[in-house]
């Protein structure tokens, strides 16, 4: 299954990384972000419903994908995390590293007033 990567109030949300997370997509993955972000995608939110505990695998991915957007001055956070995932984030003490919202709205609210980004009708096709 492949991520999917929707606008929502000029943010980016990145969905479907349950699909995908544990696999090694780093690749496309990376690939889709320089393409989002060369278009002036600046504001991203990773939703992690459904992700599951969080390997070594799976952080390296999430850690790596964070850099990419933030060496670009792009933010990111995370929405809909699950209690398997937060408990991981906690012990493994990442969760300092990314704000961490329970809806996209929140994390969507938490960005502030819309700005524009870019082309936002060029996403990615998968």
């Amino acid at each position: 299954m492949p991520i999917d990567y929707r606008m929502d109030h000029g943010v980016t949300v990145v969905g479907n990384l349950a699909g995908v997370i544990h696999d090694a997509s780093l690749h496309d993955a990376s690939r889709d972000l320089d393409a989002l972000l060369d278009a002036g995608h600046r504001r991203f939110i990773f939703e992690l419903s459904g992700v599951g505990p969080l390997g070594p695998s799976a952080l390296g991915l999430l850690m790596t994908l964070t850099r990419q957007i933030r060496k670009r001055s792009g933010e990111v956070v995370f929405a809909r995390v699950g209690r398997s995932t937060m408990e991981v984030l906690e012990t493994m003490q990442m969760d300092a590293h990314w704000d961490l919202y329970r809806t996209v709205p929140e994390a969507i609210a938490s960005f502030g007033p819309s700005e524009p980004e870019g082309n936002a009708d060029e996403l990615p096709s998968s």
